[in-house]
């Protein structure tokens, strides 16, 4: 389940994320954060017009208000002690919720609290002020510490983000151009360079790797959690939110001018973009489903990406093993869900040794000027956000005379002869001939011939085909004239 606070519109929109179905859950003024502890299926909106938090019950939608301070910002839950983080702007203190009582306590913290996030590992709780500080509160005794020197007492904190694993912590500051790094074991603090205006920050622990959206830049910093060196991506314009899925490495950032979501691949630092609504402003990732959802203030919409590797397409036409296909064809095939594009390839080598191809967005292709009796092959597969699907199946079809004349089916019909080892017939024109066997349950186990013949006569032996002896239904083609047969095969 997905949660979405509407600031403008005092309600929670929860959408189910197996149908995408949508209802409302009415909340207090001006909801602006929301969390989620999905070990208790609670969730916790704080309400910034309210001074309070909404508690909703993920299994039926119930409410709970709790007062807190005032202006809260910013919401974090640490779900291994059940404890809920409210940092409140306007009253310059932490309110402190006990997930299984909602008894409320309060702690100070700097001025003009924003930003807020939870070590689970060491149960400590980083708060982001403004005034260039973090106020760390250890979450076994609620006792606070001020860590100093993360950014000039001027400046303006944006985002924090924790790696449990390493034990650091990242803040983002608006004005200093770059990313305050506190190593939560010390409290050591030293700083990394970013572009201009850094304004969200995510961290991938599996890799150690920091992803800093800077916005008048329109690119992302990557910071290697272990050197500290760093590289630059290049996204779209206004990049307002990032999100991390590591159990793929994907990193998502939600450009909120661009109208559009940039896909970073955290291995190759390469690029895709996803078009979604109109100023998209918070981006969140379902790391067990492998959607990403991007809340499009501009638009009221959520677009939902899906970053699954796409199944490889389904072929439709021309059918696999069709005979005479003009020389102008369109192949098609069935959509995949979550596809960007589609890679074509056409080939009259069944090992693609030479390929005519293309990539496009249509599930169909049409292709001109084919060479006539030529067999050609072709195959198929999916580009989407999160990769490339595997090759279709391969089909094949055969270019050449669209039907045998009603005069030469009649001198085909009467030439053609069955028996019990062989089949013989005279063709009265070139034309692409088929001729499979199937057994009795209709199921095609032997294709002897599927190729354009010259005008002659021609003989197929059973035995040389390496057909066992039984009972069989031969099917031959030749054009549009078909004819088939039940056989005894005898050696």
């Amino acid at each position: 389940m997905i949660y979405v606070a509407n600031q403008d519109s005092n309600n929670v929109t929860v959408i189910n994320g197996v149908t995408n179905a949508t209802t409302t859950v009415h909340v207090d003024s001006l909801p602006t954060t929301i969390a989620v502890n999905a070990g208790t299926n609670k969730i916790y909106v704080a309400n910034q017009g309210s001074g309070t938090v909404t508690e909703i019950n993920g299994t039926n939608d119930s409410t709970t208000t709790l007062t807190v301070g005032t202006s809260p910002l910013a919401i974090a839950v640490n779900q291994l002690t059940n404890k809920i983080y409210v940092a409140n702007s306007g009253s310059n203190n932490v309110t402190i919720i006990n997930g299984a009582s909602n008894a409320t306590t309060s702690v100070n913290a700097g001025t003009n609290p924003t930003a807020i996030a939870v070590n689970p590992m060491t149960d400590k709780i980083y708060v982001l002020n403004g005034g260039g500080t973090v106020t760390m509160i250890n979450g076994a005794n609620n006792g606070t510490a001020t860590v100093s020197g993360v950014d000039d007492p001027e400046g303006e904190g944006v985002a924090i983000a924790v790696n449990p694993v390493t034990n650091m912590i990242y803040t983002a500051w608006w004005e200093g151009d770059y990313v305050g790094v506190i190593n939560g074991t010390t409290g050591s603090v030293t700083t990394v360079s970013t572009w201009e205006n850094p304004n969200a920050i995510a961290v991938n622990p599996v890799t150690d790797m920091i992803y800093v959206a800077n916005w008048n830049s329109s690119n992302v910093t990557v910071i290697n959690g272990a050197t500290d060196s760093t590289t630059t991506v290049n996204v779209g314009t206004g990049p307002d939110a990032i999100a991390v899925n590591p159990v793929t490495g994907m990193i998502y950032v939600a450009n909120q001018t661009g109208n559009t979501v940039t896909v970073i691949n955290g291995a190759t630092d390469s690029t895709t973009t996803v078009s979604v609504g109109t100023g998209p402003d918070a981006i969140t990732v379902n790391s067990m489903t492998n959607k990403i959802y991007v809340a499009n203030q501009g638009s009221g919409t959520v677009t939902v990406i899906d970053g699954n590797i796409p199944s490889a397409p389904v072929l439709a036409s021309p059918a696999n093993g069709a005979l005479n296909a003009p020389l102008n064809v369109t192949l098609a095939w069935n959509s995949s869900g979550g596809t960007i594009s589609y890679n074509v390839q056409l080939s009259s080598s069944s090992t693609f040794a030479s390929v005519k191809d293309t990539s496009l967005t249509a599930t169909y292709w049409p292709v001109l000027s084919l060479t006539n009796g030529t067999q050609y092959y072709w195959q198929v597969n999916a580009v989407s956000t999160a990769g490339t699907s595997a090759w279709s199946s391969v089909w094949s079809f055969m270019v050449g005379v669209t039907a045998v004349l009603p005069q030469k089916a009649a001198a085909l019909s009467k030439s053609i002869s069955f028996s019990n080892s062989a089949i013989a017939y005279d063709l009265p024109a070139s034309v692409g001939v088929s001729i499979a066997l199937y057994d009795m349950l209709g199921r095609q186990v032997r294709q002897l011939v599927y190729a354009m013949q010259n005008a002659g006569s021609y003989r197929i032996n059973f035995s040389s085909a390496r057909v066992t002896a039984g009972y069989y239904i031969v099917k031959f083609k030749a054009g549009s004239f078909v004819v088939q047969k039940k056989l005894a095969l005898i050696y």
